[in-house]
């Protein structure tokens, strides 16, 4: 194997993955700039802490306020999700089928 070769191998094997991050305790959102407990936010690789920079609920009304100032735009991102993720998609359809009918039969 060549020099070249195994440093291209050494470079993928010590990729870092989510679970080798360290989620922080607490952290501030980058929207609110309310200090929160981790839970509050969802975990993303990319960022050192292990977590994203906006809280689940300021990341929540973003993408309420982009849904309804785009209609067309989510239209749009939501069928090219469902052709990338054809079984995802089933299984939400599913339970939202499963959900309603529950809501029906009580």
């Amino acid at each position: 194997m060549t020099a070249h070769r195994q440093s291209l191998n050494h470079s993928k094997a010590s990729h870092t993955h989510s679970a080798d991050i360290p989620v922080a305790a607490h952290k501030v959102c980058t929207c609110c700039h309310q200090d929160k407990p981790a839970e509050a936010f969802y975990l993303n690789h990319r960022y050192k802490t292990g977590l994203s920079s906006r809280c689940k609920d300021c990341t929540r009304q973003a993408s309420l306020e982009r849904g309804k100032s785009d209609p067309e735009g989510k239209k749009a991102r939501l069928q090219d999700w469902r052709a990338r993720n054809p079984e995802k998609a089933r299984a939400q359809k599913l339970r939202e089928y499963e959900s309603r009918n529950q809501r029906r039969n009580r």
